[in-house]
């Protein structure tokens, strides 16, 4: 499936390009940062400021809010695999669904990545 992928037009340099990866860990970074202020106040109102339980709830809640919305990102991520194997596996589709999106894959010409430029001159 991968090198039906690289080989379709256009889609190396879409790959290249995907900032889905990037965009879900800055929000699981942020939510989390989110939860952990507001576990932090919760913790500083219930056991005071003199306790060092308010700074453990705080690292808590980080720990909970990366990870509960790290689970949310996994499954986008694995939306965004699936729709570069369908488009890999049968790009027609997306001809007739989105045509503007299906001519800015096949506007840009393959170019090869270093690996396949020096197997095409080995060869």
């Amino acid at each position: 499936t991968w090198t039906l992928l690289v080989h379709h037009s256009g889609v190396e340099a879409l790959l290249q390009r995907d900032l889905v990866a990037s965009a879900l860990s800055l929000g699981c970074a942020a939510g989390g940062l989110a939860c952990a202020a507001l576990c932090g106040m919760w913790g500083r109102a219930a056991f005071g400021a003199g306790s060092a339980l308010w700074w453990q709830a705080q690292l808590a809640g980080f720990a909970i809010g990366y990870a509960a919305l790290s689970v949310v990102g996994t499954t986008v991520q694995a939306g965004v695999a699936a729709l570069y194997v369908c488009y890999a596996e049968d790009p027609t589709p997306l001809a007739s669904i989105a045509p503007s999106l299906y001519a800015t894959f096949i506007a840009q010409p393959h170019v090869p990545t270093g690996g396949e430029a020096e197997r095409a001159t080995s060869t």
